[in-house]
């Protein structure tokens, strides 16, 4: 019986250690965590001093799109600080082109931003399965204005009309630096250029690598210049923008290219998806991320 007694006592001991060992471990759990977590969360600022930061009343949506500027910005090189305050900024937008023009071969048409060349140079296509080299009416539209632009053309030739088959040379369809040129390949054989219409908006660095991952195909830019299309150098098109609805609304009239063009100038095609209802305003926008109306 005293067997017995002193058996259950050594018991008792040891559930007693196991027990205070158990909690021990636990507070030493719940107190690791705690400081793991006030690590991870910066202090309150201190709001007596000068050097106390005002507090961040932005929305959660809000922060998402600013941080995303900010990263997008340092991935394609541009310089986060402006990118974050031009992406906010107003955007001109300009009809160039009052009256079509027409333009022989080593003659130039221009307005404030714009400047159209026609010329005559071999190109490269394919033909019944061949790859040739044959002369190209071509037309060179260069940026000369000081800032980037989005920009849009509708040229054919002045005597054969829109050239279904013809070669083509890499450029960017959708926007232009300062200097850049793209060489838009019109129709096989010579004649001249037809310039039906000439629109620009401006828009900012960071626009223009963003507008140039959009599918030009979603503007109404026909196929040949479409598979000719050369974003940003390192960046590469986005998948997915809904090209079949954009271009139907556009060839609807339901929206405009301007439309379109400030609005990718403005959100990453990797994370926001253009509405119908959104339309370009001359006047800097109110707020961004942009947001279709609510019901």
């Amino acid at each position: 019986m005293h067997g017995l007694r002193i058996g259950m006592g050594i018991a008792a001991v040891a559930v007693l250690g196991a027990g205070v060992h158990v909690s021990g471990t636990l507070e030493r759990d719940s107190r690791a965590r705690v400081e793991h977590f006030s690590a991870a969360v910066p202090p309150e600022p201190d709001a007596s001093g000068p050097e106390h930061a005002a507090a961040d009343d932005r929305s959660f949506a809000q922060r998402a799109f600013d941080e995303g500027i900010v990263a997008d910005a340092t991935a394609f090189g541009v310089a986060a600080e402006p990118a974050l305050s031009a992406v906010r900024e107003a955007q001109a937008y300009s009809l160039e082109l009052e009256e079509p023009k027409v333009i022989a071969p080593g003659r130039s048409w221009s307005s404030s931003r714009l400047e159209v060349t026609a010329t005559i140079d071999k190109v490269k296509y394919q033909k019944h399965g061949a790859t040739v080299s044959a002369r190209h009416l071509i037309a060179e539209v260069k940026n000369i204005s000081e800032g980037p632009i989005a920009y849009r053309v509708r040229v054919s030739s002045e005597a054969r009309g829109r050239c279904d088959v013809h070669g083509a040379r890499q450029h960017n369809a959708m926007a232009l630096m300062p200097g850049e040129v793209a060489e838009i390949v019109v129709c096989a054989g010579a004649g001249k250029v037809r310039l039906s219409r000439a629109e620009v908006l401006e828009i900012s660095e960071l626009g223009h690598r963003y507008l140039s991952r959009v599918p030009p195909r979603a503007v109404g830019v026909d196929g040949i210049s479409s598979h000719a299309h050369a974003p940003t150098r390192g960046s590469r098109l986005c998948e997915t923008v809904d090209v079949a609805r954009l271009s139907l609304a556009m060839r609807e009239g339901l929206v405009d290219w301007v439309d379109i063009a400030d609005f990718y100038s403005r959100h990453s095609c990797d994370r926001f998806r253009f509405f119908d209802t959104y339309r370009y305003a001359a006047e800097a926008p109110s707020k961004l991320p942009a947001e279709p109306p609510a019901g």
